[in-house]
């Protein structure tokens, strides 16, 4: 998730980025022990007291090694598709959900013969095989500058939640928080630029954007450490912990 990637320095603020299961850290969020998720949007409709802010779209798309056999067809089918072994997340997650989607109609569905969330050991799969996944449109730019897979010429027609920030209703933000809470926002508006009518959440009723108070006009944000979780399907948090 590309979110981050060109964010300006928030000086004297150290970051650090965890990858975790979102049902995992929505427990956290919601008892206070992180502020704030970056994510796929997908609340529980049982969350009622977590808020959603969609941030950007990133559509699904498919990736596979170069010279894959699919790669120089023009036109890909389902059936085509369908012959091949596939490399996806456990059921569940939103990548794997997409993919049950995709085939819902159709039989025999092909075969997912390795599980896995994580990025590295799936490019290594997909590297060595003619297997298939499904990852959104920014990981694949990220696959292609690489240079190991590259995207097959195949639009999924399976729709993506937005991607965005989640909050407790109830949060009061730090000045260092709502700094960089500001800085995603507008690295999601200026580097991944999305239509704010093509912006979907798990429910658009609960998607707003905080009353949260503005940043101060002078003066530097006071130096907090915090720690950052994230879940492609992976998912992101931040709190303070002490002072540098």
């Amino acid at each position: 998730m590309n979110v981050w990637t060109g964010a300006p320095r928030l000086d004297g603020v150290r970051v650090l980025v965890v990858e975790g299961g979102y049902l995992s850290l929505l427990d956290d969020l919601r008892a206070g022990k992180i502020d704030f998720l970056v994510s796929v949007l997908r609340r529980p409709s049982w969350a009622e007291d977590v808020d959603e802010e969609a941030l950007f779209r990133d559509p699904y798309a498919l990736v596979a090694r170069r010279g894959h056999p699919l790669s120089r067809r023009q036109n890909i089918t389902l059936q085509d598709l369908a012959r091949f072994e596939w490399v996806l997340p456990e059921p569940g997650t939103p990548r794997r959900t997409a993919f049950e989607r995709m085939f819902a109609d159709f039989s025999p569905k092909p075969n997912a013969s390795v599980e896995t969330r994580s990025i590295e050991f799936q490019r290594g799969i997909l590297s060595k095989s003619d297997r298939i996944s499904i990852v959104t449109r920014q990981e694949t730019m990220l696959e292609e500058r690489i240079g190991v897979l590259a995207a097959l010429p195949f639009s999924p027609p399976v729709s993506r939640n937005a991607d965005g920030i989640a909050t407790r209703a109830n949060w009061k933000p730090t000045i260092v928080q709502l700094a960089f809470l500001d800085l995603l926002r507008r690295n999601a508006r200026d580097n991944l630029l999305t239509p704010q009518s093509t912006l979907q959440s798990s429910d658009p009723r609960r998607v707003t954007t905080p009353s949260w108070p503005a940043l101060p006009v002078t003066g530097r944000p006071h130096p907090y450490l915090t720690r950052q979780w994230i879940d492609p399907d992976l998912d992101n948090g931040v709190v303070p912990l002490e002072p540098r």
